[in-house]
């Protein structure tokens, strides 16, 4: 278990990255190892309460936008206006994640997500 906050939110944008990186390469296995670190790091985020929470939310911004798709799916339980206004924005872009995005909000509000899916 890590113990210090940067390190998990770098573990997190790191693993974030190259899930979106493994996706368009179609790597599934890989893919598929960093969803598994994602969410063991997430569950550490979120047992730091507000500091993870605030942490999460500063990465609706992050360039890449695997890591804000990553982050704004993450985020719908702690800041739903802000999670689902970055899911909308990559739902309405030209990017390969757009239908990602879509799927999420689609889940979510269908009450089929929760923060750790």
């Amino acid at each position: 278990m890590m113990s210090n906050s940067e390190e998990l939110i770098e573990q997190y944008v790191l693993h974030a990255q190259e899930h979106g990186k493994s996706t368009l390469t179609g790597d599934f296995k890989t893919t598929n190892k960093h969803h598994d670190e994602l969410l063991k790091i997430l569950d550490e985020l979120l047992n730091l309460g507000g500091e993870g929470n605030k942490l999460l939310l500063s990465l609706l911004q992050h360039e890449n936008e695997s890591v804000s798709l990553w982050a704004a799916s993450h985020t719908l339980k702690i800041d739903e206006e802000q999670a689902k206004a970055k899911l909308k924005e990559v739902m309405q872009s030209d990017s390969f994640f757009n239908f990602d995005a879509e799927m999420v909000l689609q889940e979510w509000d269908a009450g089929n997500l929760t923060a750790t899916s």
